[in-house]
This record gives structure tokens, sequence and C-alpha cells, in this order.
């Protein structure tokens, strides 16, 4: 399924979805039905990270 977001993540912490897309497509974003469609998923918080998508520090990175 294409949504047409270039790069995206969906980070998921327990009820609440983090997204991760680059800011120029937000107005895109916002005028999608994506929240409703996690809300069905019963995520009860969506969130748009406002610094947009961002890389993998994988030198500094730690699981």
């Amino acid at each position: 399924m294409s949504l047409g977001f270039t790069d995206c993540r969906l980070r998921l912490h327990k009820k609440l979805a983090r997204i991760e897309i680059p800011t120029e497509q937000f107005s895109a974003f916002v005028s999608s039905n994506i929240t409703s469609e996690l809300k069905k998923l019963n995520i009860e918080y969506v969130t748009l990270d406002t610094e947009g998508i961002r890389s993998i520090d994988k030198q500094n990175f730690t699981a």
C-alpha cells in the first residue's frame, strides 16, 4: 500500500504511534486518513514528529 510519502517511519510505544516523515510532506499527512486508520487498530494517540524523519546514528545507537 502506497500513501505517497517518499520516506517514513512509524514508532510504536504501547498505544502511541509516532510518525516520522519529511517535513515538506506534513500537509499531505494532515489531509490523509492515517490517524483514523491507526485508531481502528487500537492506537489511542498518533503524533507527527515535528523534526521530520531522522536517520539513525549507528555509531551512537543502543537498543
